[in-house]
C-alpha cells in the first residue's frame, strides 16, 4: 500500500521520463502519444513539497504530559459510582422501558383463553417496528412475554398472533 508522498513521487519520475522521451525525439510533451515505461531514472528526486523549517520537529526535551481528567487536579468524588445491594430487583423488565398498557392488555387477555390465538395488529403506544423482531423477542420471552416458551407468536400479513401457552409449552395445534 503506498501513501501520497509515493504516488507524487512515481508521477513526478513518470512526467521527467516522457518529458525526456519527448526531447530525444524533438517533440513536445503534448504532441508524444503515451508509450509504455520501459527505463527507469537511477536518481531519486528532491522533494516535490519540501517541509518548512518551522514545521520540522526539533530535538529537545519532551513537553509535560497533559493531566488526565481523573487525576490529582481533580476533586475527590463523594461517593463511588456504584452501590451493594442484598437481593436483585425483578427481571420482568429488563430494558428498563415501560410495558405499553395495550401490551400488558393482551397478556391478560391471552392468559385468560390459554391456547388460543389472539390478533395484535400494530398501533397506538405499541407499534412495533419490526414484526420479525416483535415476535421473536415474544419466544424468547422479552418485551413483557416471559418467561421463555410460555407465548407463541406468529404473523400473517403483517400481523402479530399471540397465544398463552403456560409453562408446559405448546406442541398442540
Amino acid at each position: 500500500m503506498s501513501n501520497l508522498r509515493e504516488d507524487d513521487d512515481r508521477e513526478w519520475r513518470r512526467m521527467q521520463r516522457e518529458e525526456a522521451r519527448a526531447a530525444r525525439r524533438g517533440t513536445t510533451l503534448a504532441d508524444a502519444p503515451e508509450t509504455p515505461i520501459t527505463e527507469w531514472p537511477t536518481a531519486v528526486p528532491e522533494p516535490r513539497f519540501p517541509v518548512p523549517e518551522h514545521t520540522a520537529p526539533k530535538p529537545g526535551p519532551k513537553p509535560a504530559p497533559v493531566p488526565s481528567r481523573g487525576g490529582p487536579t481533580s476533586a475527590p468524588r463523594s461517593a463511588p459510582p456504584f452501590r451493594i445491594v442484598d437481593t436483585l430487583p425483578a427481571a420482568d423488565n429488563r430494558s428498563g422501558r415501560p410495558i405499553p398498557q395495550r401490551r400488558r392488555e393482551l397478556i391478560k387477555v391471552a392468559k385468560e383463553n390459554p391456547r388460543r390465538w389472539i390478533e395484535y395488529p400494530p398501533a397506538g403506544d405499541d407499534a412495533y417496528k419490526s414484526i420479525s423482531s416483535f415476535l421473536s423477542a415474544i419466544r424468547s420471552g422479552k418485551v413483557g412475554f416471559g418467561p421463555k416458551g410460555t407465548f407463541e407468536a406468529a404473523a400473517r400479513n403483517k400481523i402479530a398472533y399471540v397465544r398463552y401457552v403456560g409453562t408446559d409449552g405448546g406442541d398442540q395445534q
